[in-house]
């Protein structure tokens, strides 16, 4: 007797086949960590480099992209980006295009690299609420990103007071915590497609914040206000909530003003404390995806295509230094 329908039998032929496509771009993608190097002030060069920096028990490894006039002269912006659960530290250049334009602005970019439990493949952050293997072990990630920007700022061409930080997905609320764990050695913050994970953390300083959503978004599907985890820390299971926070953490006088920008919908809070901002994009059509970026795989879902989040998120870190007078007693990181 037939268990089943007949045109049902290939399926386990094509899941393997799709669990074999993942397995290889994922392998090839990251192939290059196995050359990783510790950084170099001597043999800093533009273009990209892998790179691994001992943090605790743990060899982690990041890809640092210097453009072409980077490796010398005044000191230049740093960008950290993020990758997803889904994506890896050599795919963000391309879903992102940040290298690109880092390249025109004069920034450098890193993109470090999460932990799994495959060498190179489905990563992830530990959040405090996400993801997978890196909350399961507790994987110091915030003392991983502490790390990774004092050996930047000591051994790479970095302005200590234009270090920021972006992310997707799981990146994004790892960018959320960052915001608030590392708030004096960060500059401003930008996730896209993520939540924030805490809302009991409290930020050393008012935190500039630019953030991007799809409303056909599957991940963020679920709007809701808030959700308490097993140990009644409340935190936010909507963007809009995760942006609520910021405002009244940055003591917003003004908001949310509602514009347009295109057929997409920009939410911003002003007269903020330290000067800084915080703006929404809710970007119209927008799937789970970087706008204005490319997919990172085959099938990722497809970005949209009118606007940019790259280029409108290096404008926003261009005005949001950090203030002179920011406290920095958990920082330790100097200045010119």
């Amino acid at each position: 007797m037939v268990s089943g329908p007949v045109h049902d039998e290939p399926a386990l032929p094509r899941r393997r086949c799709l669990a074999l496509i993942l397995a290889a771009v994922a392998l090839g993608s990251c192939i290059p960590f196995g050359g990783a190097t510790p950084l170099d002030r001597a043999s800093l060069r533009p273009g990209d480099a892998f790179h691994k920096i001992r943090v605790g028990d743990r060899l982690r490894n990041y890809l640092l992209h210097v453009p072409p006039d980077g490796a010398g002269g005044p000191p230049i912006p740093l960008v950290i980006v993020i990758h997803g659960t889904r994506s890896t530290a050599t795919l963000m250049p391309k879903s992102t295009r940040m290298s690109e334009a880092a390249d025109r602005r004069r920034f450098d970019v890193a993109y470090p690299m999460g932990t799994g439990s495959f060498p190179f493949a489905f990563h992830t952050w530990h959040t405090g609420r996400c993801c997978g293997y890196a909350l399961d072990a507790k994987v110091k990630d915030v003392d991983y990103i502490h790390a990774l920007i004092l050996e930047l700022v000591s051994k790479a061409n970095v302005d200590p007071d234009r270090v920021f930080v972006t992310g997707f997905s799981d990146g994004a609320m790892m960018t959320f915590r960052l915001g608030c764990d590392l708030g004096g050695e960060i500059a401003a913050i930008a996730p896209v497609g993520g939540r924030m994970p805490d809302l009991t953390c409290r930020p050393a300083r008012p935190m500039p914040v630019i953030a991007f959503g799809g409303t056909d978004d599957d991940q963020l599907a679920n709007d809701h206000d808030r959700y308490t985890d097993e140990r009644s820390r409340p935190y936010a299971f909507s963007l809009g909530a995760s942006i609520d926070f910021w405002a009244k953490e940055d003591r917003c006088s003004r908001g949310p003003e509602h514009s347009r920008v295109g057929r997409h919908d920009r939410i911003a809070y002003r007269g903020c404390a330290a000067g800084s901002d915080v703006v929404l994009y809710w970007v119209k059509g927008g799937r789970h995806a970087w706008p204005g970026g490319r997919r990172s795989w085959l099938f990722s879902a497809k970005p949209a295509n009118d606007l940019d989040a790259t280029e409108l998120i290096l404008d926003f870190f261009n005005r949001h230094p950090r203030p002179a007078a920011d406290p920095l007693a958990r920082a330790g990181l100097p200045r010119p």
